[in-house]
């Protein structure tokens, strides 16, 4: 039985354009204030040239995004890893997968991870890896299973603006 959370994911690119540019776009499709995310790119800066453009996504939602760059960034530097984390500060990465993740295993090669995830006005709904691959060994799942619904609630943090 899986102990830890179905991992999401954050898609990383370099800095093509302003610290402003990317905060402005980013504060507005995240609905934060663009200080708070302009602070927070500075800070992801210190650690190298990129920062988290779509962050907490679903595995099969990030071909879509990956076409969806904005102009600020360095659409083929683009990198994905498990959620809050830089990639470069991983400890391991799927080649098959493309992926950095700090887990044991790469999540998609296991099978157990957040597969799709919908947001709207009154919150985020995750959805399970609805793959066979997902169970361990011995359970059965419905599938698609919703793992998560989160209401909106002020004060709410966005992981974007935690760095791990």
């Amino acid at each position: 039985m899986e102990l830890d959370d179905p991992p999401d994911f954050d898609i990383w690119c370099a800095l093509n354009g302003t610290p402003m540019a990317a905060a402005a776009w980013i504060a507005a499709a995240q609905s934060i204030a663009v200080l708070d995310v302009y602070k927070a790119i500075r800070n992801w800066l210190e650690d190298g040239d990129h920062i988290p453009v779509f962050t907490s996504r679903g595995w099969s939602d990030l071909p879509h995004l990956k076409r969806e760059l904005p102009a600020f960034v360095d659409k083929a530097s683009a990198m994905i890893s498990e959620s809050s984390f830089h990639p470069l500060r991983c400890r391991s990465h799927c080649e098959q997968h493309a992926l950095w993740y700090v887990s044991e295993n790469c999540p998609i090669c296991k099978g157990f991870y957040i597969d799709k995830v919908v947001y709207s006005e009154t919150g985020r709904t995750a959805y399970l890896n609805s793959s066979p691959a997902a169970a361990p060994a011995g359970e059965s799942w419905l599938k698609p299973e919703v793992w998560l619904s989160e209401g909106k609630t002020a004060g709410d943090s966005p992981s974007f603006l935690v760095k791990q």
